[in-house]
């Protein structure tokens, strides 16, 4: 899935979906455009940047706060870490290099968890609502509002194990549209407001050949504002800076020189591909979500590769 669009309108300046099906002995390629609408991917670490609002916002997270990026054992699971060990880091090098533990630590204070390696973890179940209220500020498990029918809200976790929070932190529990992600990417890119994507731009009348006669044209609608200081969304911002340049995790997708800022993600996903009611199949997805410039948006990118 591909969508591109205006950050500060939410127009919609291209979109596109594909799906590959091996049939007959060789792959075949299908237009799956209405997925970015109908669809649900796991979001894997694009959604950190909301994750690090959640903290801000509820007292949670400071900045320029140091963590150690140490791996997290609750009894009777296995450890839950980062990519690799990144040893002391604040919150923008957290989202530069994407740390999972960082994101732990936070949903753990959320929850008004008392965390001690490998015994058990009790958390507060509303701390799922308290991501969810946020997330959907962002775009992310409501409706877009986009101009075209049959839009899902993606998928929403009903089980409330601890462990599943910190899964929620770093984008493994709930499941979100490619439409979600966009919306999403551009509330960061536009300082914090969420605009309703559209496809229809203008309407003309038809008694010319030319584009002159203009009937109307679609005005930017902002549904929210997402709750918190402006202070926090720079920060964020700053860090989605930061992911691509140099040992960022998104150095070199983007060429500098366009000034790129935004967030990868590596989802895991598992599949019942034959039907028979087992899950058999493990995939991985790679996810971008981008805008550029950083310092005045005029465009954003969502790419995802199921």
């Amino acid at each position: 899935f591909v969508v591109i669009s205006d950050p500060k309108t939410g127009e919609i300046l291209a979109m596109a979906g594909k799906q590959v099906k091996y049939e007959n002995n060789e792959y075949v390629v299908y237009d799956y455009t209405p997925g970015v609408i109908t669809s649900s991917i796991t979001p894997g670490s694009s959604v950190k940047g909301a994750s690090h609002i959640v903290g801000y916002k509820t007292g949670n997270l400071a900045i320029g706060e140091i963590r150690n990026d140490a791996c997290i054992k609750i009894a009777a699971t296995p450890q839950k870490c980062s990519f690799t060990e990144y040893g002391n880091i604040n919150d923008l090098e957290a989202l530069k290099y994407s740390s999972n533990t960082y994101q732990f630590q936070t949903a753990i204070r959320v929850g008004n968890g008392n965390y001690i390696y490998d015994a058990p973890l009790i958390i507060d179940e509303n701390a799922f609502n308290i991501y969810r209220s946020t997330f959907a500020e962002f775009g992310l498990g409501v409706k877009t509002g986009i101009d075209l029918p049959n839009e899902i809200t993606g998928y929403k976790g009903k089980n409330t194990l601890s462990g599943l929070l910190l899964d929620f932190s770093i984008g493994q529990y709930d499941n979100y549209t490619p439409i979600q992600l966009n919306q999403y990417i551009n509330t960061i890119a536009n300082g914090g407001y969420r605009v309703e994507p559209h496809i229809l731009n203008a309407v003309y009348s038809s008694t010319s050949s030319k584009l002159d006669n203009l009937i109307y044209r679609i005005s930017p609608t902002i549904l929210n504002k997402v709750d918190v200081d402006d202070i926090y969304i720079n920060r964020v911002q700053e860090g989605f800076k930061m992911v691509f340049e140099p040992y960022g995790t998104g150095y070199g997708i983007i060429d500098p020189a366009y000034k790129p800022a935004g967030k990868t993600g590596t989802a895991e996903s598992f599949l019942d591909t034959n039907g028979d009611g087992y899950v058999d199949t493990e995939t991985i997805s790679s996810i971008v979500v981008a805008y550029a410039p950083y310092d005045d948006p005029k465009v954003s990118f969502t790419v995802i590769s199921p």
